[in-house]
């Protein structure tokens, strides 16, 4: 993984993974990520390749349509329940809610402090209590 954070997806050849992981090309899915500020694959991918590359952004927009469609079932689940306010239209909130998150992925990278990543959240989620 360090090598996407480092070279970028384009630039980094699975001839490259195998060397230096020493891990056979069809062994490589099978490793853990490790932890840290190195971001999500799938926000990295999106920031670059998403514009260039027509089927990478086709899984992109796949994935976060499914966590909006994920975030949207919660939101009227909990709007029946009457645990949100009425006004609240889950499939705005939603997208606004799946936004909030990749963007904390990305100003995450940047280490601000847990009080901005607190704060954003809290924005996130300041009209639904």
């Amino acid at each position: 993984m360090h090598a996407f954070w480092t070279r970028g997806y384009r630039e980094t050849s699975v001839d490259d993974l195998v060397d230096l992981t020493g891990v056979r090309p069809g062994s490589l899915y099978n490793l853990t990520r490790p932890e840290g500020r190195m971001g999500c694959l799938m926000v990295n991918s999106a920031m670059e390749l998403a514009a260039v590359d027509s089927e990478v952004g086709e899984l992109v927009r796949g994935h976060m349509r499914r966590l909006e469609r994920n975030a949207e079932r919660a939101l009227r689940n909990a709007k029946r329940r009457g645990e949100i306010p009425s006004h609240i239209k889950p499939r705005a909130k939603a997208t606004q809610l799946m936004a909030t998150g990749m963007g904390l992925m990305v100003v995450g990278k940047t280490d601000p402090g847990r009080k901005v990543l607190e704060t954003i959240v809290d924005s996130a989620f300041a009209d639904l209590g």
